[in-house]
């Protein structure tokens, strides 16, 4: 054996020895979580488009990874909760900005083309792909038509 800690003799075998850091990183093992609602908001029709409904805001325990927030399709049967079959299309005059969670107005809503919208919120870690699902009903208030 020498004296010098790097370097050691055995036995006619000679190796080093190294000083190694390990560090252990948190598994991504826990899917988003959103805080509770109720996620019902009114808008009147007469907001113009990129008015700011709300930012959603999902929380993710894990260190490892950012969430990202996407509009999902609605796969319902007509009637379902009262919604009509058209929620699908209905997504296009919404805008959700897939960091920050903000959700506006993609184009001004009309209330006698349709009065009520329920959008699919999808919150996802991206490594898992583990999703949190929210709802958020958005109706609109017709200025049009208030009796004076």
């Amino acid at each position: 054996m020498t004296d010098d800690p790097q370097r050691a003799t055995s036995n006619r075998h000679t190796f080093f020895l190294r000083q190694v850091r390990v560090t252990v990183l948190d598994k991504n093992d826990v899917a988003p979580t959103w805080s509770p609602g109720p996620w019902k908001f009114n808008i009147s029709e007469e907001a113009p488009p990129n008015t700011v409904i709300t930012v959603l805001e999902a929380h993710d325990p894990d260190t490892i990874g950012t969430l990202t927030y996407t509009l999902v399709p609605n796969h319902h049967r007509p009637g379902d909760r009262g919604e009509s079959a058209d929620d699908d299309e209905t997504q296009g005059q919404f805008k959700l900005h897939p960091t920050t969670g903000q959700l506006s107005l993609a184009e001004s809503l009309d209330r006698e083309t349709k009065e009520r919208y329920v959008l699919k919120v999808r919150a996802d870690d991206g490594l898992q792909h583990r999703d949190i699902v929210l709802y958020i009903q958005v109706r609109v208030r017709n200025l049009n038509n208030v009796a004076c």
